[in-house]
């Protein structure tokens, strides 16, 4: 039969052993450095100078002085000396230090392990809840790659539900982004976190960029205080346009009408025309005069495209600067040209662009 216990290495009482009460206080003692073990430190290396009774520290690699030999120990000051029990893989203890439970593994003094899937919530420096399982209390939070890039993925179950992010003030909703009841992308904002406008929209078809809200008083600034540089005021309209020659007349042509976009006071955006004419009778002196629908004091924007029995026919681009009006396009065997002439636009919407058009 062995004289000790087969865990903690407790002394037994033998069989008509004298003065007994020594091994049963041995045993005692070795309890009470075990049982609820607290010790001041982990991976202690230097004994203290003035230990307390009962002081306890777990040793690290390299222990000296009074712990000499007794790397990984745990040292107890108990009865004037120091008292050394070697752990066993499993055993727990507090450490004072760093204020958390360590458990030996074999090595070191290590973190309890942690089964971290299928938690109810997890609160950092917080509490979470129902709603909000993860919560994060932080100046920042870092989301890092593992290897090469990092995606932070937000789903929801079907179209009409939410996954988006939500920028708050003082707990109260002021801006989102994201699919807010439906798949188009969108960004809100919010004055009072109740009552919400939505200033983009892009569509999850064909990625079309919406405004629902574009006549807004405050509409969409560029930069300064000056009207030009507020794009508050948008329109779209059809124009067919109409080409006349020098003297007055009109000549036919199939146009495709000019579809255009007014966007504040800075711009005007054409699609088209593209005009099929019919040059018959022409002579190269004429010149024929386009109807553009040119927005004064902006500058407008587009292309043209000639079809017909002209020399290069094109597509060309113009431009018009604010307080001009006049694009003049001259049509050569090996190229185009276009000039802007000093013409002032005056208070109307619709002016006429100058088309000099040379027939081969």
């Amino acid at each position: 039969m062995s004289d000790q216990s087969a865990r903690l290495s407790l002394p037994y009482i033998m069989p008509a052993q004298a003065q007994k009460h020594v091994t049963h206080n041995e045993a005692v003692e070795q309890l009470d450095i075990l049982v609820q073990l607290t010790v001041e430190a982990v991976d202690g290396v230097t004994p203290p100078p003035a230990p307390l009774e009962g002081e306890a520290h777990a040793l690290g690699s390299g222990a000296s002085g009074d712990w000499t030999d007794h790397d990984g120990d745990i040292a107890v000051f108990s009865n004037g000396a120091w008292r050394f029990v070697a752990p066993q893989v499993g055993w727990r203890l507090f450490a004072r230090d760093v204020d958390d439970l360590r458990v030996w593994n074999g090595t070191e003094w290590g973190a309890l392990p942690q089964n971290t899937d299928d938690l109810n919530g997890v609160g950092i420096r917080t509490t979470h809840d129902a709603t909000n399982r993860l919560s994060v209390v932080s100046k920042a939070t870092l989301l890092s790659h593992d290897g090469n890039g990092h995606q932070l993925k937000i789903n929801k179950a079907t179209p009409t539900d939410t996954g988006s992010v939500l920028f708050q003030s003082n707990w109260s909703g002021r801006a989102e982004m994201g699919l807010a009841g439906e798949d188009d992308f969108s960004f809100k904002t919010s004055a009072d976190g109740a009552n919400w406008n939505t200033g983009l929209r892009l569509s999850a078809t064909d990625a079309t960029l919406t405004m629902p809200n574009p006549i807004a008083p405050a509409g969409i600034h560029l930069g300064g205080a000056a009207p030009e540089n507020h794009l508050s005021i948008y329109e779209t309209r059809s124009y067919t346009p109409n080409l006349i020659d020098q003297s007055g007349n009109s000549v036919p042509l199939s146009p495709v009408a000019v579809e255009w976009i007014r966007v504040g006071s800075m711009a005007t955006f054409y699609y088209g025309p593209i005009l099929d004419i019919d040059t018959t009778g022409l002579v190269p002196s004429d010149i024929l005069a386009l109807d553009l629908p040119v927005m004064p004091g902006a500058f407008s924007f587009g292309f043209l495209e000639l079809a017909g029995p002209v020399a290069r026919p094109g597509p060309f681009q113009w431009t018009v600067k604010p307080g001009l009006a006049q694009a003049r396009t001259r049509c050569t065997g090996s190229a185009m040209e276009l000039t802007i002439s000093d013409f002032t636009s005056g208070a109307t919407s619709i002016v006429g662009g100058t088309l000099s058009v040379y027939v081969a």
